[in-house]
């Protein structure tokens, strides 16, 4: 089950990659692990909080669905004017109505699990512009879906 709510726009500054979902299950989990074996979050200046953000945006069929080629970038979440440093890239999230999809506290491993729980979701009036994960210091994990 979910809850909806409306988010504040926010800005990320990360590491990107281009993948698709046929792709995803080998690409994401390689991308984590070079987030966290170059110690990336230690190099984002402006942080507001140690949260790590993982967006899902630049959609290539943006607005329809998401198959095809999106851009997943892990982060933290910045103050609107920190400039990102050489390798990575700065995202603004827009403010959007979401769905809001928690992951059992703890358990980052249970993400795709959630993530197949809310493709099955039937009638998500989703917007497929930016959908984000947030992953909190204290083990919380919640998955927002942008909503049109």
């Amino acid at each position: 089950m979910f809850q909806t709510q409306h988010s504040e726009p926010f800005t990320v500054i990360g590491l990107a990659l281009r993948t698709t979902n046929a792709e995803a299950f080998e690409t994401i989990p390689a991308h984590w692990q070079r987030f966290y074996r170059d110690e990336l979050l230690a190099r984002i200046p402006g942080k507001l909080s140690d949260d790590v953000i993982a967006l899902y945006t630049h959609f290539e069929h943006a607005g329809r669905d998401n198959d095809g080629e999106y851009t997943f970038v892990i982060g933290a979440p910045v103050t609107a004017d920190a400039v990102p440093p050489e390798g990575l890239i700065q995202v603004d999230v827009p403010a959007v109505r979401c769905a809001v999809f928690e992951v059992e506290r703890g358990h980052p491993e249970r993400v795709g699990e959630t993530w197949r729980t809310i493709w099955q979701q039937q009638g998500l009036p989703r917007r497929y512009v930016c959908d984000h994960e947030r992953y909190r210091t204290d083990g919380r994990i919640h998955i927002h879906v942008g909503l049109r």
